[in-house]
């Protein structure tokens, strides 16, 4: 638990953030990422395991950096990207707590195509994000939203 002082500093820098256009005098937290087998990557506790690992692998196509039968580190092949999830029925679920993954893509059209073709995805939806912007929205088995964006810099004017 973060200690109230700590929590009042946070308030004061996050407002100061806001103010300025989220610009701040801070420097980055320094991570020497050279080598290592993943840059960043959210991990989520699921009650049915096996469907999410199946979930990645079959919508996704997702290489595993670990696999076990509790325990699930997912990469893209170019190294874009890592998601985790572990077997974990005492925490709630991602759908409960809000959890959402946001993706990006130039081409929302052959994405949505791969997705229908598939035919693992029924609750596949496309609608407007923006004036510019489709987004197709599915869900993972354990309820995790998952939204892929369409780059707005691939619009025709």
């Amino acid at each position: 638990m973060t200690d109230p002082r700590s929590l009042d500093q946070f308030r004061e820098a996050g407002a100061a953030a806001i103010r300025f256009d989220g610009r701040h005098p801070h420097a980055p937290l320094r991570l020497e990422q050279d080598g290592v087998v993943f840059r960043q990557m959210f991990e989520y506790p699921v009650t049915d395991f096996t469907a999410e690992v199946g979930f990645f692998t079959l919508v996704f196509g997702l290489q595993t950096i670990a696999l076990t039968d509790h325990y699930a580190l997912f990469t893209h092949p170019d190294g874009a990207y890592c998601l985790s999830f572990r077997r974990d029925e005492a925490l709630p679920s991602p759908s409960v707590i809000g959890l959402k993954l946001l993706f990006m893509t130039t081409d929302i059209d052959g994405t949505s195509a791969q997705l229908q073709r598939s035919g693992v995805v029924p609750d596949l939806e496309i609608r407007a994000g923006t004036t510019v912007q489709r987004v197709i929205h599915v869900a993972t088995p354990a309820g995790v939203a998952i939204e892929i964006w369409e780059c707005p810099t691939t619009q025709a004017p």
